[in-house]
């Protein structure tokens, strides 16, 4: 059995990024702030390097490694850059994909893009 994820990506009215993750299985609705990990000029050199196909695999996992630390927090537990709502995000994703594990089923993310956040469209 698969559970979905929906993150929804918004940009407030003082400049800075929220996520809000709602989890199918639960209902269960949180969120936090999102910071970008890459700047627009860096999205662009990163882009152009990879149509360049000078990437590799190694490139595409530290480019999600990125993503996933920028969307739940720090790699180490206990020791995240967060604020505390956004612990709840975290908290969250590891809750979801400890109990899939568990049954042996997959999770699915559904990315959603608020006005102000197309950039995000093109992370590879």
């Amino acid at each position: 059995m698969a559970e979905t994820l929906n993150l929804l990506f918004h940009k407030r009215a003082d400049g800075a990024y929220e996520l809000q993750v709602r989890g199918s299985w639960s209902g269960r609705f949180v969120s936090g702030n999102f910071v970008p990990p890459y700047t627009s000029r860096q999205l662009n050199t990163l882009l152009k390097r990879m149509n360049n196909l000078e990437s590799d695999q190694r490139e595409l996992r530290e480019v999600g490694h990125r993503l996933f630390l920028a969307v739940c927090g720090s790699e180490t537990p206990g020791e995240s850059r967060c604020e505390a709502s956004e612990q709840s995000v975290q908290a969250m994703l590891r809750g979801v994909i400890q109990r899939t594990l568990r049954r042996r089923a997959t999770v699915a993310l559904t990315l959603c893009f608020g006005p102000g956040c197309e950039e995000f469209v093109r992370y590879p």
